[in-house]
């Protein structure tokens, strides 16, 4: 933590978002404040230009890199046609709804290291609807975020949002893991855990 940096990030507002003219070149300034200083305005247009060439996969990836334009589902070339609408329709699921909706459910957990996320996803299936739920978190050691400090922001967003845990000691994320765990078998729901 440093008092005297404040990071900002810059993104178009959603008007130009809505239109697509967040995707023109000409528009890259906006969200990069330091252009011509410490951002160098030659290699950022030659740049854009060789991913507008490449195809769509690498334009979007240009643009999440250098422009704040976020990727996510929809942005895909070879999308499903429903997936325009797909994330609109999401509804934030906490493990406390799926412990109280669930008739079973399933635990996925993928371990990670010191410079690694450990993930864990939760699925249960709404005893009523047979709709499923899921819910999911990951844990990341203060070592890695320091490794990957290109990722420091991101990692940085998920915590606030409550997805993603940043731990100061070895093995806070798998008592976390654990205690998550007993829970769903103490309410008599859990069915299978699968682990890489």
């Amino acid at each position: 933590h440093d008092p005297h940096f404040l990071p900002v990030i810059f993104e178009h507002p959603p008007e130009m978002v809505e239109s697509g003219a967040h995707l023109l070149m000409e528009n890259l300034a906006m969200v990069n404040p330091n252009l011509g200083y410490s951002v160098d305005e030659a290699f950022l247009y030659r740049e854009y230009r060789k991913a507008r060439e490449a195809g769509e996969e690498a334009f979007r990836g240009f643009m999440s890199k250098h422009a704040n334009v976020e990727i996510g589902l929809a942005l895909r070339s070879d999308r499903w046609a429903g997936a325009d609408f797909w994330e609109q329709q999401g509804r934030r699921v906490s493990l406390d709804d799926i412990l109280q909706r669930a008739d079973v459910v399933t635990v996925g957990i993928d371990g990670g290291g010191l410079d690694d996320l450990l993930g864990m996803y939760v699925t249960g299936r709404d005893r009523e609807t047979r709709e499923w739920l899921g819910w999911g978190h990951a844990w990341v050691h203060e070592t890695a975020v320091v490794r990957r400090k290109s990722e420091a922001s991101r990692f940085q967003d998920f915590v606030a949002c409550g997805d993603m845990t940043i731990v100061r000691r070895v093995g806070d994320d798998t008592a976390e893991v654990a205690e998550y765990v007993r829970r769903i078998h103490e309410a008599e729901l859990l069915d299978h855990i699968g682990i890489d």
